[in-house]
């Protein structure tokens, strides 16, 4: 089973209009912190929050819903399987 973090209440400030701070952007709507986890794999993120709890974050598509990663590949092998017989 493939790990994801969930996102219960995604935040709705946007990352463009927060301001760069060390580790991330400072968000004035919460006054945090938001960590860029886009560059981290999603091991990494998870072992992140379990360590801050609390922390805000950016994530990437592949820590939220790891099945797009390989959802081309796996239809592509059934496209190919489907045409064998």
């Amino acid at each position: 089973m493939a790990t994801r973090v969930s996102l219960p209440a995604p935040c709705p400030a946007s990352w463009a209009d927060m301001t760069p701070a060390p580790g991330g952007r400072h968000c004035a709507a919460c006054n945090k912190v938001v960590v860029d986890f886009t560059s981290m794999t999603t091991a990494e993120v998870v072992a992140y929050l379990q360590r801050h709890p609390y922390a805000c974050g950016k994530f990437s598509p592949a820590h939220t819903n790891p099945i797009s990663s390989w959802a081309p590949w796996l239809a592509a092998a059934m496209l190919s399987l489907s045409a064998c017989e």
